[in-house]
C-alpha cells in the first residue's frame, strides 16, 4: 500500500505533464515562491495551548473545539480548498483511518477558508464522514500562525481555472492556510503537529494514529 506522500507524488507526476506550458509556468512559479518563504516559523507547536474556536460546519451548525475536547482528543487539519487535488487525496486518506481514530478516542475535523456551501460540496463530493468547518477570512488559521499570502502566480492560476477566491472564500485578500495538522489532547494542548510550507506534503495517517495512541498511554 502506498504511503500518503507517495500518493501525493503520484498526483504531481500525473498532473503536471498534462498542463499547458503557460499554466505549468504559473504552478511552478508559485510553488518555488512558497518554498522560498519561511512560513512555518509563526506556527504554534508542540506543548502550545490550542486556541479555542467555534466555526460552522457544512450545514452552518457551530462546532466548538473545547466542547469536542470534553469527549476526546482532536485531530485538527487545515486544508486549502475543493480546487486542490492534494487536499482531496489527503482528506480521503484520513477518511480511511477515521474508524481507528474514533476507536482511540479522537475526533477529526478539517478546516478551510471556504464558505459553508463550498464545504458542503467538498464533504459530499469527497464522501467525508467527519466535520468540515468554514474558517472564513482565516480567523482561526491566523490564531494557529499558519496563514500566508498566496503567490501571485497561484492567484492568476485560480482565476484561469475559474475558481473565484471572493465567491468561495468571501475574502478579497489572497490568503490561505498552510496544510497543517495538529493533535490536541483533552487538556487543550498541542501534543503533535505537522506544518510544512510545501503544499505537496501532508501529515501521514500512520503518524497521526501513533500520536493519538500515545495520548492514551
Amino acid at each position: 500500500m502506498m504511503t500518503l506522500q507517495e500518493q501525493l507524488e503520484q498526483v504531481t507526476n500525473d498532473t503536471l505533464p498534462q498542463l499547458p506550458a503557460a499554466i505549468l509556468q504559473k504552478v511552478d512559479g508559485g510553488y518555488r515562491s512558497m518554498l522560498d518563504m519561511e512560513l512555518e516559523s509563526f506556527a504554534l507547536g508542540v506543548n502550545d495551548m490550542a486556541p479555542d474556536f467555534s466555526l460552522p460546519n457544512a450545514y452552518g451548525e457551530p462546532q466548538q473545539l473545547s466542547e469536542l475536547l470534553r469527549t476526546g482528543s482532536v485531530v485538527l487539519t487545515f486544508y486549502r480548498g475543493i480546487w486542490c487535488p492534494y487536499c482531496q487525496v489527503q482528506l480521503r486518506a484520513y477518511q480511511k483511518i477515521l474508524p481507528e481514530m474514533r476507536e482511540n478516542g479522537a475526533h477529526l475535523i478539517a478546516i478551510s477558508p471556504q464558505v459553508p456551501d463550498t464545504s458542503l460540496q467538498t464533504q459530499n463530493e469527497w464522501q467525508l464522514g467527519f466535520e468540515v468547518l468554514s474558517d472564513v477570512k482565516n480567523v482561526v488559521a491566523g490564531r494557529y500562525g499558519i496563514c500566508y499570502d498566496i503567490p501571485r502566480d497561484h492567484v492568476d492560476l485560480l482565476e484561469i481555472i475559474g475558481f473565484s477566491l471572493e465567491k468561495n472564500y468571501e475574502d478579497e485578500r489572497a490568503i490561505l492556510p498552510l496544510a497543517a495538522t495538529f493533535v490536541i489532547d483533552r487538556g487543550g494542548y498541542i501534543r503533535w503537529c505537522f506544518v510544512d510550507r510545501n503544499y505537496r506534503k501532508r501529515a501521514e495517517p500512520e503518524a497521526i494514529l501513533a500520536a493519538i495512541k500515545a495520548l492514551r498511554t
